[in-house]
């Protein structure tokens, strides 16, 4: 006897049947792709390395705290860049000393590669001469792994928040020891120096562009002024300055201050990013004022009437608009 609830059923399952056999049709898809937990460190370390840092902060809070002169930090900038794209384990590295471009101190190359018997990440290290260097030079004349062997290797391993690095015996061309985590980097003696005063504590810093205006119009006022633009600063102690039509050089500084103390009596003073305006007179530095924020901000300003300054990270001119 004839079955129509049995035809139905049938072609409902036939009908079922064929998106299913489509979707099993594809390749066969493995969970056996999971890399090892160094493999996925050594991506971080790459990130995290890759910026600048400077120990600004640590420099004027050894005068501010009050340590001797002898035990005080040398100014240092250190600028890790990728060599050959942005996922590249190749990187090129530039020291500069005392906030000034031109003092190229020290130069190289690191490789990163993950050595799962260690479980540490392989950092090998490169020295180069700096003298045939020009200082803001890409890639700081790197452009391929260097031949020849590393002058020294570095092993990171992870720890809370943190990596560690220890070389494989003395490294004089980057440091002894290593602590990178998000914010900061603190080289023990980089480049070999010994210093009494111990480790270097550098920030990672934020790059953001700045303009000058003189005078600064505001209001609406129908007034002329002259704009000094494409101004590149980081956020650690960078600065940038101009020399004004009338002779006068005026400068700007960030400062994203880490408090290493409390600025008053019980409180707790937090940490805050600062914009300096400041005139270079022969030898000596006056400021002109300041205005602060919080660290955390993209955009900072000051107007002073005689002149205005404005530091962003992303342009007016690009921002997508909103209510």
């Amino acid at each position: 006897m004839d079955n129509p609830l049995g035809r139905v059923f049938a072609l409902s399952m036939l009908a079922l049947a064929g998106p299913l056999g489509l979707l099993g049709a594809g390749p066969a898809l493995a969970q056996g792709e999971d890399s090892t937990p160094t493999e996925r460190n050594t991506m971080v370390l790459a990130e995290l390395l890759a910026r600048v840092y400077d120990n600004y902060n640590q420099v004027y809070f050894d005068r501010r705290i009050g340590y001797p002169e002898n035990e005080r930090h040398d100014r240092i900038e250190i600028r890790v860049e990728r060599v050959g794209g942005p996922d590249s384990m190749l990187m090129a590295f530039r020291e500069f000393a005392g906030g000034d471009y031109s003092m190229l101190t020290r130069a190289g190359a690191l490789t990163l590669s993950p050595d799962n018997q260690r479980e540490a990440t392989r950092m090998e290290v490169w020295d180069r001469p700096v003298e045939d260097l020009e200082p803001m030079a890409e890639g700081a004349g790197v452009t391929a792994r260097p031949e020849g062997p590393p002058d020294c290797v570095v092993y990171w391993t992870r720890e809370a928040a943190q990596f560690r690095g220890q070389a494989d015996g003395e490294c004089a061309a980057w440091a002894n020891e290593s602590l990178l985590g998000e914010q900061q980097m603190w080289l023990d003696s980089p480049g070999g120096r010994d210093h009494p005063g111990g480790t270097y504590e550098l920030h990672a810093a934020r790059m953001m562009s700045c303009y000058i205006d003189i005078p600064g119009v505001s209001g609406g006022r129908d007034e002329e002024y002259r704009r000094y633009d494409n101004l590149q600063v980081h956020d650690r102690g960078g600065g940038a300055r101009i020399t004004h039509s009338d002779g006068r050089e005026i400068g700007i500084r960030l400062s994203n201050v880490d408090w290493p103390l409390n600025n008053y009596s019980d409180v707790f003073t937090r940490d805050v990013l600062v914009l300096y305006v400041l005139e270079y007179i022969g030898d000596e530095i006056k400021s002109h004022g300041y205005v602060f924020t919080e660290p955390t901000t993209e955009r900072i300003g000051i107007n002073l009437y005689w002149m205005l300054s404005y530091c962003y990270m992303e342009s007016n001119k690009v921002v997508r608009p909103f209510m």
